[in-house]
């Protein structure tokens, strides 16, 4: 859509949401003989991402990714607790270590954000071929949700999320900024178990790729 900016230089905005989402590994093997007939439910890592990209005509053209755009006003179409990063099919004692959230850009420019939790962005090695990565760190808290009938083949299920909201911003000259760009997220995040149950790793890392045109 076209808007005017603040700075009264006109613009293109077009926004998505952006699945972080979908399997992830994990186990799925007898439970204690409490349940000796139902699978342990396999953990996953999911979440939602606000991506946005804004093209200006005189200044530099932005990018930016945000996991909480429920605060930026009533008539978001999701709940706030849609959005974010979060663990199902978890336990209230496991523990959460190694949370990144690497982002692929196809332009070159500075990356900024960081906060509640998350650090500034940093330029890593990129995965992709053709395109500038960038991660930050969540070392925040999480918040463990119980699943509120035990049934986990029914939602909601059990899930922890993290408390800290991401947003990070890219800024800079893209070339033909108004055409489609492909863009890569990729989080990760290690689990550790203190008391697996059958069929579970103590330790375990799950990460999951998700690319979107926008």
């Amino acid at each position: 859509m076209s808007e005017l900016a603040k700075s009264g230089v006109s613009r293109r905005t077009l926004a998505k949401g952006a699945a972080w989402s979908l399997p992830a590994v994990a186990v799925a093997a007898a439970a204690p003989s409490v349940a000796a007939s139902e699978p342990v439910p396999e953990a996953g890592l999911q979440g939602w991402v606000n991506v946005q990209k804004n093209c200006y005509r005189l200044i530099n053209d932005t990018l930016t990714w945000d996991s909480q755009p429920g605060l930026q006003g009533p008539n978001d179409p999701f709940v706030p607790e849609t959005w974010g990063l979060w663990v199902y099919h978890s336990q209230p004692n496991w523990q959460f270590s190694d949370v990144t959230i690497t982002i692929g850009i196809p332009v070159s420019g500075a990356v900024t954000g960081g906060g509640n939790g998350w650090s500034s962005p940093t330029s890593v090695t990129s995965p992709w071929s053709g395109f500038n990565a960038y991660t930050t760190q969540y070392t925040g808290t999480w918040t463990h949700h119980s699943d509120p009938d035990g049934d986990p083949e029914t939602y909601p299920v059990a899930y922890t999320k993290v408390d800290g909201r991401l947003r990070l911003t890219a800024s800079g000259n893209f070339d033909n900024c108004g055409n489609a760009k492909t863009l890569h997220l990729r989080r990760c995040v290690t689990i550790t178990r203190p008391t697996p149950r059958t069929g579970e790793l103590p330790v375990e890392t799950i990460c999951f790729t998700r690319t979107i045109q926008l």
